[in-house]
């Protein structure tokens, strides 16, 4: 039963992506420089079942930085690469302030759609594919674990005006208010509230 679950779901995902498959990166964009910059994200698991010995409750919030730079495994070679700190709570034990140290990594998707984001925290590595909305701002993110099925919501993080990729400029006054809250955000607010 559960591999004609997975069977339909990913029939259905390729259906709906058909019409994407042979899109193109426009203006230039490559599929690395797609993601760059800061982003604030929140993750929860969207499971109620306990799946032993995986987490049955799991949520996350955070920032993080996607850049261009190379690998420890790939020295030289152009590698996604994320700078990470995230709040989480697995099982009702919080974890604060846990950063990734630079360990995360990320890959864009051929045709600049979207990427994989790899987050190496020590409280669990997660995975996720993830999709472009709203001239990419938002990323809506589902976990590629198996078992351990968690989404992911993210926007960019305003910079001040004018700091571009100019080193002269003092990078502290930094913004920090999300672009814009996914509707989830707000729907779950109301929930907790």
């Amino acid at each position: 039963m559960k591999s004609w679950t997975l069977a339909i779901v990913f029939a259905a995902a390729l259906l709906l992506l058909a019409p994407s498959m042979n899109a193109q990166c426009l203006n230039g964009a490559t599929p690395l420089g797609t993601l760059v910059g800061p982003w604030a994200y929140h993750a929860e698991m969207i499971s109620t079942m306990a799946q032993p010995p995986l987490p049955f409750s799991y949520v996350s919030a955070g920032t993080f930085t996607a850049s261009i730079g190379a690998t420890s495994r790939a020295p030289g070679v152009p590698a996604g690469v994320i700078r990470a700190v995230q709040t989480s709570m697995v099982n009702g034990n919080p974890v604060r302030l846990e950063s990734d140290y630079g360990a995360s990594t990320y890959d864009g998707f051929a045709d600049c759609s979207g990427v994989t984001l790899h987050l190496l925290f020590s409280t669990r590595p997660l995975s996720f594919d993830c999709w472009f909305q709203a001239a990419r701002t938002i990323l809506y993110c589902v976990s590629i674990i198996d078992e351990f099925p968690v989404i992911l919501l993210a926007s960019r993080v305003n910079l001040t005006v004018g700091l571009a990729m100019d080193r002269s400029v003092d990078p502290s006054p930094i913004d920090m208010t999300p672009v814009a809250l996914p509707s989830r955000w707000q729907d779950v607010r109301a929930r907790l509230a």
